[in-house]
């Protein structure tokens, strides 16, 4: 033994320890993580490195050294391999013959191992002095070809092992980008040390210090574990969750030319097991139901509804066709969304239909109730003409109210009616109430309008709801000379704010506004205004003060509200 070499054996055996301590650890500890087997295995290889590179240095017996330089390089045969197949596990992409796999991988690491393990031998049995494992020179002074052979596959597969891990981690960040740094700190030293002695790189090409990198390895593991979740939060490859998931996904590239597509497109679709890939989307799609061109002023999402028939059968899918863009703003490709709605559109149309034939009918009936009404007005005009009882006429006149009040009420329902008629949608507030500003025409009233960009979900009828605030302002108001509209941005809400400066409403009168019947005028009031808004959980209340003006603070809920890209 080198005394010089010492601190290198006690490095070697430190490393060794280090490792072995770190697999027996994780194995009590993640007894069900799916990475265990082949993360064990390349950890108790390392162990096995490193105390045989430990046990060749230290002692000078050539069948000591030779028994150290066999099981060296068993243990390096073994780690590329057990490496693979833990980065395959890792990402999700193993095979489902494991054992397959493995043998299939082994086979050669194998064959070069026993011929280095030969070539080591033989130089003992027929001269008594070890030689370094190579085939090339008598001398032991350089690797040769077996060598080379053995360290090429071993290093190829440990860069595809480290390449699958950086594809499975593309695109990530926060606790993701933490684990992606420690396994890429704990493979890359051992690799790009032994690599070192490998071509005589200096200062590695004395000894070989890649077994005492394993330190460094098992560090870097257990910092992420402990700090990043390692092996515990493992992000989910994309291919999994593209093929597995139940809506129907295609990829296209900036020319229209299909990239990939899952198995629920191609079942919606009717494409089977036929190979589209590379194919344009005019291949499975008619032309009315490509995706846009490529052209900078459409660019935007479209939708529509696809209608096939198949063995007898109709079947509607919900089309989206997403542009992809890079950072630059540049086309990159199309996500198409396909989804079946054929049960949503039957039942769409049946709600249809029904609701259409509930009009016509309350339609007829109305329309048979105010002709009867209008009889018992006219009835009701002769008698008041014809009697002179004060008794009776003063029955006369409470009967021509209620008819009145009987008028009045019937037709709302004609207005009510409407209410939830068509599904909620995005609308701009800016947009509606400039709409029926507009249409009023009052000059002499100054408007100062802050909601840029707010898009509100919910009935379509939301702009009698504006056009109702403002006739209120012109008809109630008095001396309005001022109405504002503007927002307020809450944690869990927004809330919408219409102010004039007008007589404003007395307090006694605030939760009467509110009330069906209430004002003078019929129709769209503030009670409907208010069925208006609830059909997506909007509230609306009068915050103002007596004398200051009316104050309506329109509460949207989170989830309702938006702002436009640019906003």
């Amino acid at each position: 033994m080198v005394w010089e070499t010492v601190p290198v054996v006690l490095l070697l055996f430190v490393a060794g320890l280090l490792t072995a301590l770190f697999a027996i650890v994780f194995t009590r500890t993640r007894a069900y993580t799916t990475i265990l087997v082949p993360l064990v295995i390349v950890m108790a290889a390392v162990t096995v490195w490193s105390w045989s590179a430990a046990a060749g240095l230290w002692s000078n017996n050539p069948v000591l050294i030779i028994l150290a330089q066999v099981t060296e390089t068993a243990a390096l045969a073994i780690i590329p391999v057990a490496f693979m197949q833990f980065s395959l596990q890792y990402t999700g992409r193993m095979p489902r013959s494991g054992t397959i796999s493995w043998g299939l991988l082994l086979i050669l690491p194998t064959i070069l191992a026993a011929l280095l393990i030969v070539n080591a031998i033989v130089p003992v049995v027929l001269t008594g002095n070890p030689v370094p494992l190579d085939l090339a020179s008598s001398d032991g002074s350089s690797p040769g070809l077996v060598f080379w052979t053995f360290f090429t596959y071993g290093s190829v597969l440990m860069l595809t092992g480290i390449a699958i891990i950086l594809q499975h981690h593309q695109s990530t960040s926060g606790v993701f980008r933490g684990q992606l740094a420690c396994l890429l700190i704990a493979v890359l030293p051992p690799l790009l040390t032994y690599a070192g002695f490998a071509f005589r790189i200096r200062p590695f090409d004395i000894i070989n210090l890649a077994p005492v990198t394993g330190i460094i390895s098992v560090v870097a593991l257990t910092a992420g574990i402990e700090q990043f979740s390692l092996f515990d939060l493992v992000p989910v490859e994309c291919g999994v969750v593209l093929r597995q998931i139940p809506t129907g996904i295609m990829l296209l590239d900036g020319k229209g030319r299909i990239v990939e597509t899952n198995m629920a497109a191609r079942q919606l679709l009717g494409i089977g097991d036929r190979d589209i890939m590379g194919f344009l989307i005019g291949a499975v799609l008619p032309p009315h139901e490509i995706p846009p061109a490529q052209q900078q002023k459409n660019r935007g999402e479209r939708r529509h509804t696809l209608k096939r028939e198949r063995d007898g059968m109709v079947q509607y899918i919900d089309f989206r066709c997403i542009p992809l863009t890079v950072m630059s703003g540049e086309l990159h490709g199309y996500v198409i969304l396909l989804a079946d709605i054929t049960d949503q559109h039957l039942t769409d149309k049946s709600l249809t239909m029904a609701r259409k034939k509930i009009n016509l009918l309350t339609g007829i009936t109305r329309h048979d109730i105010l002709n009867q009404l209008t009889i018992i007005v006219m009835h009701n005009e002769l008698l008041k003409e014809a009697t002179r009882d004060p008794t009776l006429a003063k029955s006369v006149d409470e009967q021509e109210k209620a008819a009145k009040t009987i008028h009045r009420q019937i037709a709302f329902t004609k207005d009510y009616e409407k209410l939830g008629e068509n599904l909620p949608q995005w609308l701009d507030i800016r947009t509606l109430f400039f709409k029926h500003q507009e249409d009023l025409e009052h000059d002499y009233i100054s408007y100062n309008v802050q909601v840029e960009g707010l898009e509100v979900f919910a009935d379509p009828l939301l702009d009698y709801v504006f056009n109702n605030l403002l006739e209120n302002t012109i008809r109630y108001g008095e001396k309005v000379t001022s109405v504002g509209l503007y927002y307020e941005h809450h944690p869990h809400e927004l809330k919408i704010i219409y102010q004039d400066n007008g007589v404003g409403i007395k307090k006694e009168d605030k939760e009467k506004i509110f009330k069906r019947g209430a004002g003078k005028r019929s129709g769209f009031g503030l009670f409907f205004s208010q069925e208006i808004l609830s059909l997506t959980g909007i509230t609306m209340m009068e915050t103002g003060e007596p004398g200051n003006g009316a104050r309506f603070e329109i509460t949207v809920p989170a989830g309702m509200f938006r702002f436009r890209q640019g906003k």
